[in-house]
C-alpha cells in the first residue's frame, strides 16, 4: 500500500470511528457541535481533537443519512444547532457495534494464532475466553438508569480487566521462560 492510499484509508478509519462516537455521545444527550468536540476531546484526555472542518460536513451527511436530527435552540442567547441521534441512528450504532466486536474477535484469534504458532506460547485457556469490553459496552450500556447499573457494568469491567492482567502476567512467565533458555 504506497503511503497516499495508506492515508486515504487512515482518514476514512477516522471518520468511521468519528461517526461512531457522535452516536455513542449523542446517545447520553442532545448536543451542539461544540460540545461535541469538547466532549470527545474530553473523553480521550486530549489525544482526539476532532476539528469543525472535519466534524461539520460529517454533522450534515449523517442528517441526510437520518442517523440525526438537529433543530436550532437559543442558549444562553445565542443560536446553537442541536443533535440528536434518531431510531435510525441507534440501529445503525448497534449494527456497528456487532461489527467491531466481530473485528475484536477475528484480531483475538489472530493474537492467539500469532503467540500459538510463531512465538510457540501456549496462552492460557482463560485468555481465549476474555475479550476485554465484550458486552461490557453494548448499546444499552451507554446510558445505565440507575446507579446499580453503574455499579454492576464497572465491576463487570474491573473483572473482567483483572482477568486480563492475569492471563497477560502468565504469558509474560512463559516469554520470561523462553528467553531465559535463548540465552
Amino acid at each position: 500500500m504506497n503511503s497516499c492510499k495508506a492515508l486515504a484509508w487512515i482518514k476514512e478509519v477516522y471518520k468511521g470511528y468519528l461517526r461512531l462516537v457522535i452516536l455513542m455521545l449523542l446517545t447520553k444527550k442532545p448536543m451542539h457541535g461544540y460540545e461535541i468536540m469538547k466532549e470527545i476531546e474530553a473523553k480521550t484526555l486530549g489525544f482526539w481533537r476532532p476539528t469543525p472542518g472535519g466534524l461539520y460536513p460529517l454533522l450534515k451527511r449523517m442528517r441526510k443519512k437520518g442517523e440525526i436530527q438537529s433543530k436550532w435552540l437559543k442558549i444562553n442567547r445565542r443560536k446553537r444547532k442541536i443533535y440528536q441521534i434518531t431510531i435510525n441512528g441507534e440501529k445503525k450504532l448497534r449494527n456497528a457495534l456487532k461489527k467491531q466486536k466481530m473485528i475484536n474477535e477475528m484480531l483475538n484469534r489472530l493474537f492467539m494464532e500469532f503467540l500459538t504458532n510463531i512465538l510457540e506460547v501456549k496462552p492460557p485457556l482463560k485468555l481465549k475466553q476474555l475479550q476485554l469490553f465484550q458486552n461490557v459496552f453494548s448499546l444499552e450500556n451507554l446510558k445505565p438508569k440507575t446507579a446499580k447499573e453503574k455499579k454492576r457494568i464497572l465491576l463487570n469491567l474491573k473483572t473482567i480487566i483483572e482477568e486480563h492482567i492475569e492471563a497477560a502476567q502468565e504469558i509474560l512467565k512463559i516469554i520470561n521462560e523462553k528467553l531465559n533458555k535463548l540465552q
